[in-house]
């Protein structure tokens, strides 16, 4: 697996790992305040890191270039502001809401940035031609 995707796959699995555990938690203590944490984690964190990485595996010339590189770190960045500040407004720390703001700006533009190494990444029949 080339360095980007691998980075992407094992940022994905810590995200799982810690998104499965706070669903664990409040399963067993019936106290779901954090779902939205355990939600952000498991579909942002996972899935999509997980999805990232097999695009990159994919199509190597995308996880060349220095564009997969600011993916990555905004894209966890984005991810790490966003779901500590949904859990601290969880627990009606206010102050968070910028945080929470930044990571879901960061986030949305991780995305782009992605639709953007998509479209313009030729692929491999489009470079045969």
């Amino acid at each position: 697996m080339n360095k980007t995707a691998a980075n992407f796959m094992k940022a994905g699995v810590i995200y799982a790992l810690l998104g499965f555990i706070i669903g664990l938690a409040m399963a067993a203590s019936h106290d779901f305040s954090l779902r939205s944490v355990h939600t952000h984690l498991n579909l942002i964190g996972w899935a999509s890191m997980a999805i990232f990485a097999i695009y990159y595996q994919l199509v190597p010339q995308a996880s060349r270039s220095a564009l997969a590189r600011v993916h990555f770190w905004l894209a966890n960045i984005g991810l790490v502001f966003l779901t500590v500040s949904i859990a601290l407004l969880s627990m009606q720390v206010r102050a968070a809401e910028p945080g929470a703001a930044a990571g879901s700006i960061a986030s949305v533009g991780s995305l782009l940035l992605f639709a953007y190494i998509v479209f313009r990444t030729p692929s491999e029949v489009e470079q045969r031609r």
